[in-house]
C-alpha cells in the first residue's frame, strides 16, 4: 500500500505539471491575441474559449493532487477543539463527501461527453473544434482525481486499522500551522543546500 501511495503522489505531480503547462500555454495564447489586436488589428479567435477549457481541465487534474497534499481549504475553527477521534471521524466523512461529490460530477460529465461525441458538437468560435476533445481531457482528470482520492482514503483507513492513527491523521487531516512551518523550513534548507552545491 505504501508503494501505491508513492505512485499516487508521483502521478499528482504529473497532473500539476500538466495543468500548469496548459495554464501557461493559455496565458501565452491570450497575450499573443492581445498584442495582435493592439498592433495588427487582427485576432487569433477563440483564445477566451481555449482559456475556459484550460481552466476546467487544470482544475480537474489538480483537485486530486490537492486532496493528496491536503491543500484544500477547510474552516477548522471548531475542528481543532474536538478530540482526536472525533476529528478523524470528521476527516473520513469529509473525504467521503468530497469523493462522492466529484464522482457525481464525473458521472454527469460522462453523459455530457457522450452527448457531445454522438452529436458531433463543435465550438461556435473560430477554433471550431469538437467539444468532446477538451471535455474528455477534463473528464479523465476528474476520474483520476476520484481514483486518487479513493486510494488515499483506503490507505488512511488501512493505516488506522493497523493502529497507526498518526499516519491516518497525516493523510486525511488538515495541515496544522506547525506542519506548514516545518515544510517551509525544509524547503528553505533544500534551496540553501542546492545553492551551496551549485
Amino acid at each position: 500500500m505504501e508503494n501505491v501511495m508513492r505512485g499516487v503522489r508521483r502521478f499528482t505531480r504529473w497532473g500539476y505539471w500538466f495543468g500548469g503547462a496548459l495554464t501557461l500555454l493559455a496565458v501565452v495564447v491570450i497575450a499573443v491575441d492581445i498584442l495582435m489586436r493592439k498592433f495588427l488589428s487582427v485576432t487569433i479567435g477563440g483564445a477566451d474559449q481555449f482559456a475556459g477549457y484550460v481552466m476546467a481541465i487544470s482544475m480537474a487534474w489538480a483537485v486530486g493532487g490537492a486532496l493528496i497534499d491536503r491543500a484544500h481549504i477547510r474552516i477548522d475553527s471548531l475542528y481543532v477543539l474536538f478530540p482526536r477521534k472525533a476529528r478523524l471521524v470528521l476527516d473520513v466523512a469529509a473525504a467521503v463527501l468530497f469523493l462522492a461529490f466529484f464522482a457525481m460530477v464525473a458521472w454527469r460529465g460522462y453523459g455530457v461527453v457522450q452527448q457531445s461525441w454522438q452529436s458531433g458538437t463543435r465550438s461556435q468560435t473560430a477554433l471550431s473544434i469538437p467539444v468532446s476533445v477538451p471535455q474528455t481531457i477534463w473528464l479523465l482528470g476528474l476520474l483520476c482525481s476520484v481514483i486518487m482520492g479513493v486510494l488515499m482514503l483506503a490507505y488512511a483507513v488501512w493505516r488506522g486499522l493497523k493502529g497507526d492513527i498518526g499516519a491516518m491523521q497525516r493523510t486525511l487531516s488538515t495541515r496544522s500551522a506547525e506542519e506548514e512551518v516545518e515544510e517551509e523550513i525544509r524547503d528553505i534548507e533544500m534551496r540553501r543546500g542546492r545553492e551551496e552545491q551549485g
